[in-house]
C-alpha cells in the first residue's frame, strides 16, 4: 500500500514511507472538448461503510471532516484533471481481485458491499472505499492516510481502490471546524492518496499501455527477471519494461529508477530545463518490503510535488509532472489547466 507522511516544519524525513498532497482546483472544466472524444470526466464514487464504523463521540467531528469537506473537494479536483472512456452500464467489483474476496486492499480496510459484486455501481469509473482503522501497520506516528488499488479493468486501468483515513493526525478546532491551511493540507493528502490508485504506483507501471498505439508497454505474459533494486539488494521479480521504468546509476554510487515514458520525460526536461534528461526520478527508497522502486517522485528533486513521498510545511504542488504519468498510463487524459508547475529548480539548466 501507498502511504503519505507528515513533515513538519524544520523537521526532516523520518524515512517513513508516504503520500502527500496537491492544490484544491475545483472550478471549471475543458469547455472545448471535441463531441466525438470517447473520454469524458471521470465520475468518482466514495463508499465511506467502512468510515462510519469507525464512529465515535471523540472522532465523529473528523469523520464528519472527511466525508463533507475532504471527500467531495478530491472527486472534484480528479474530475475536472482527468478523463476517462466512461464504464458503460454499472460498474461491477470482482471478487477475484479482493483480499479474502472481500476485502478492498486489506482487511483492516473496506469490506466491499454484495451489491457492488452482484448489481455494481451506476454513473461511475471508480469506487473508492474509504475507512479509517486506527492500524499499527497502516497508521504510524506521521503517516497522514494509505491507499491501494484492489479492481482492475480489461485494460488494467484501476476501477477500485481502498484509501484508509489515519484520523488521529487531522486536527481540528474544539468546535470541529478546521482553518483554510489545514483543510488544504488534508485535501492534498487525500488527492496525493488517491493518485496512487489511479496508477501512481509501482504496481501500476507494468500494466500501462501505449496511448498512441494501443499496445501494452510491458509484453505480456509478463516474466519475472533478476535485477538490483534501489537499495541494493537483489530481487528475481516483474518489473515494466525498460520503455517505462529504467535503473540509472548517479555519480555518488546511488542506484535509482526513472519513469521515461514520453510525457514525463517530456516534463522533466522542460521543468529543469534539460533536453539530456531521460524521464523522472523516483524515490531511492523502495515503499514496501517486496518493493523494487519507490511509488513516489524523489523528494530531493521534486520537494514541492504533491506526489513526493513527505508533505510539504509549506507548498505542496500537483504538477504537469504527475497528469503526464497518469496519461501516460494509456488509461486516461488530462487536464493541464488544473495543475501548477513547481518552483523547485524550475528553468535551473
Amino acid at each position: 500500500a501507498d502511504e503519505r507522511d507528515l513533515q513538519e516544519e524544520g523537521g526532516g524525513d523520518d524515512g517513513g514511507n508516504t503520500a502527500s498532497a496537491a492544490t484544491d482546483n475545483t472550478d471549471a472544466t475543458d469547455t472545448t472538448k471535441d463531441e466525438d472524444d470517447p473520454f469524458q470526466p471521470i465520475r468518482i464514487h466514495f463508499d465511506t461503510t467502512a468510515l462510519d464504523e469507525q464512529y465515535t463521540s471523540f472522532n465523529e467531528p473528523k469523520i464528519a471532516f472527511v466525508k463533507n469537506v475532504i471527500l467531495p473537494r478530491t472527486r472534484d479536483f480528479w474530475s475536472a484533471a482527468l478523463s476517462v472512456v466512461p464504464v458503460q452500464d454499472n460498474l461491477f467489483v470482482s471478487t477475484s481481485e479482493l483480499q479474502g474476496r472481500i476485502y478492498c486492499g486489506d482487511t483492516e480496510f473496506s469490506k466491499v458491499p454484495n451489491d457492488h459484486i452482484s448489481n455494481g455501481v451506476a454513473n461511475t469509473d471508480l469506487i473508492l472505499y474509504v475507512s479509517g482503522a486506527p492500524s499499527r501497520r497502516f497508521c504510524g506516528p506521521s503517516t497522514l492516510a494509505v491507499a491501494v488499488a484492489c479492481n482492475f479493468d480489461q485494460f488494467d486501468r484501476p476501477t477500485a481502490g481502498a484509501i484508509n483515513f489515519c484520523l488521529d493526525q487531522i486536527e481540528l478546532d474544539e468546535y470541529g471546524s478546521a482553518s483554510e491551511s489545514v483543510i488544504d493540507d488534508n485535501v492534498d493528502v487525500a488527492i496525493h492518496e488517491a493518485a496512487h490508485v489511479l496508477g501512481m504506483s509501482s504496481n501500476s507501471y507494468r500494466f500501462f499501455w501505449d496511448p498512441d498505439t494501443g499496445d501494452v508497454r510491458t509484453p505480456r505474459p509478463f516474466q519475472e527477471r533478476d535485477v538490483v533494486c534501489v537499495n541494493g539488494k537483489e530481487q528475481t521479480l516483474i518489473l515494466p519494461d525498460p520503455n517505462t521504468m529504467k535503473f540509472f546509476i548517479a555519480n555518488n554510487g546511488q542506484r535509482y529508477a526513472s519513469i521515461v515514458t514520453p510525457k514525463v520525460a517530456t516534463v522533466a526536461r522542460n521543468q529543469f530545463d534539460c533536453q539530456e534528461l531521460k524521464g523522472a526520478q523516483l524515490e531511492n527508497q523502495p515503499t514496501g518490503e517486496g518493493s523494487c522502486t519507490g511509488d513516489h517522485w524523489d523528494e530531493r528533486l521534486f520537494y514541492s510535488e504533491a506526489l513526493s513521498g513527505v508533505i510539504s510545511p509549506t507548498t505542496n504542488v500537483l504538477s504537469p509532472l504527475t497528469l503526464a504519468l497518469l496519461e501516460d498510463s494509456g488509461w486516461y487524459k488530462a487536464n493541464y489547466t488544473k495543475v501548477n508547475n513547481s518552483p523547485w529548480g524550475l528553468g535551473v539548466g
